[in-house]
């Protein structure tokens, strides 16, 4: 790929680089910060510990993406596909990830505080320790094959009838409240 060729860490904050190939791409430690990588394919390529704060990843390809440790704090991710991807530690507070596919990804110690997940597909998803304090987020969620998904995750957050938890698992009714 030609990003092999520049010196790391690589600065490309405020790069436009929507709708760019980036798959398998090694952008480890990289900054892109406010970049835009708005329908970007970036499958499978290392973007561990990279800035991508503010950043527009709108509709993007992430499939199998390692994002471990990366900060994604307020980036709009909504519409993206992250299907398997690893956000291991991943910075998440304040993204926008509603109708996001993150399937399968394993957001394991991921901080998702204030981050909106409304519509977002965490079906199969690993949630261990991660930092969910989603309020009111947890609207239309189809959560029922979700991993690791402890009820104190859930105790402090509400969602609505259409909410699908793993059995044994409840949460508040925002409705009600």
């Amino acid at each position: 790929m030609f990003l092999e060729r520049f010196q790391r860490p690589l600065d490309l904050h405020y790069a436009d680089l929507s709708k760019t190939d980036l798959s398998f791409s090694d952008l480890r430690d990289a900054n892109l910060q406010h970049a835009n990588l708005k329908d970007a394919d970036l499958s499978f390529s290392d973007l561990r510990d990279a800035n991508l704060r503010r950043a527009n990843l709108k509709g993007s390809e992430q499939i199998g993406t390692n994002l471990s440790g990366v900060a994604l704090n307020g980036a709009d991710v909504s519409g993206a596909e992250l299907s398997g991807a690893n956000l291991n530690g991943a910075d998440l507070s304040g993204a926008n990830l509603q109708m996001a596919n993150l399937s399968g990804a394993n957001l394991s110690r991921a901080g998702l505080s204030g981050a909106n997940l409304a519509g977002a597909n965490l079906s199969g998803a690993s949630l261990i320790a991660a930092d969910v304090r989603l309020g009111r987020l947890l609207f239309n969620k189809q959560l029922r094959q979700a991993t690791d998904l402890p009820q104190e995750l859930l105790d402090p957050a509400c969602g609505d009838i259409a909410t699908v938890l793993p059995a044994g698992l409840t949460i508040n009714n925002c409705l009600r409240e």
